[in-house]
């Protein structure tokens, strides 16, 4: 038995449905409005399209950076020392704290940079959910400065 793994962000979603429901001899007709849990699908793994994994521990010493960059699949990764500063590339430029302990989930097509703006060294563990076939040396993929972020190199 073959199963699926569905990698993706959880969202609520609503649906409109018509519903026709006999009373007697009378058809009633009534619109009904609900709302629902589901995921927005980022990869799919299964036994006709397998997925390829990689792990890596990463240390970025106080003031370095991982350059702007995004990943061929989603990226799970664990704070495991330090703190690190995460700059993501649309509009407004964001921006969220990492402590040790902290984890978080890196979609493939945002474009982001981590920067250890901390007096220690940082390190990440990161988990990559990759394309099949994809080379470990393609696990990052440099990206050119966003213009929403002209002040993070």
């Amino acid at each position: 038995m073959s199963q699926s793994v569905v990698i993706g962000v959880p969202r609520t979603a609503t649906a409109t449905k018509t519903v026709r429901v006999r009373v007697g001899r009378k058809v009633v007709t009534k619109r009904v409005k609900f709302t629902y849990q589901t995921v927005t699908p980022m990869m799919t793994c299964n036994a006709s399209t397998a997925c390829d994994t990689a792990f890596q521990q990463l240390t970025i010493p106080p003031g370095g950076h991982t350059g702007w960059h995004t990943h061929p699949g989603p990226t799970f990764v664990a704070v495991a020392d330090g703190e690190g500063t995460l700059y993501h590339g649309m509009s407004g430029c964001p921006v969220t704290k990492y402590a040790t302990g902290a984890a978080f989930m890196q979609p493939q097509t945002e474009v982001h940079n981590m920067r250890n703006e901390a007096s220690k060294p940082l390190v990440l563990w990161a988990f990559y959910a990759l394309p099949p076939g994809t080379p470990n040396t393609a696990i990052r993929i440099d990206q050119p400065q966003p213009a929403a972020c002209p002040n993070i190199p």
